[in-house]
C-alpha cells in the first residue's frame, strides 16, 4: 500500500483533528481505528503470501511467456503513443515531458525485445534448488 508514502501525513492529521477534539476517548477511537485499518491489509498479505507457493511456481514455469507478452503490449502501446509523442513535443509548455514518456514507452519495448532472455527449454526450474 501506500502507508510508507502517505502514512506519516495521515497519522499527524489525525493526531492534530484528536487534539482538537479535546476529548481522549474520541481520539483513542479514531486512533485505533486509523490502526486497524492500516493492520488489515498487512495481516493478510501474511497470511496469504504462504498460499502463494504454487501460483508463483507456475509464474515461473510460464516466464518466458509472460516475457513475450509483456514486451509486445509495451511495444503496441510506444506504438500508438508515438504519434501523440512526436505532436506533444512540438508544444511550448512542460506539457513536452508527456510526449518524452511516449517515445520513452517505444524505446523501453525495443529494449526489451533486444535485450530478452534466451529460450532454455521449457522454463525455469521451480525448484530453487536444482
Amino acid at each position: 500500500g501506500c502507508t510508507a508514502c502517505f502514512g506519516g501525513a495521515i497519522v499527524a492529521t489525525l493526531i492534530i483533528y484528536v487534539g482538537a477534539i479535546g476529548s481522549a476517548a474520541i481520539g483513542a477511537g479514531v486512533m485505533a481505528t486509523f490502526s486497524i485499518g492500516v493492520a488489515i491489509p498487512f495481516l493478510l498479505s501474511a497470511y496469504y503470501i504462504s498460499r502463494m507457493d504454487s501460483v508463483l511456481v507456475f509464474l515461473a514455469s510460464k516466464a518466458r511467456a509472460i516475457s513475450l507478452v509483456s514486451m509486445v503490449l509495451v511495444i503496441i502501446f510506444g506504438v500508438s503513443f508515438f504519434p501523440v509523442g512526436l505532436y506533444v513535443l512540438g508544444l511550448p509548455h512542460w506539457i513536452q515531458w508527456v510526449g518524452l514518456a511516449d517515445i520513452g514507452f517505444l524505446f523501453a519495448g525495443i529494449v526489451m525485445w533486444r535485450f530478452r532472455p534466451p529460450h532454455t527449454g521449457d522454463g525455469p526450474s521451480p525448484d530453487p534448488q536444482e
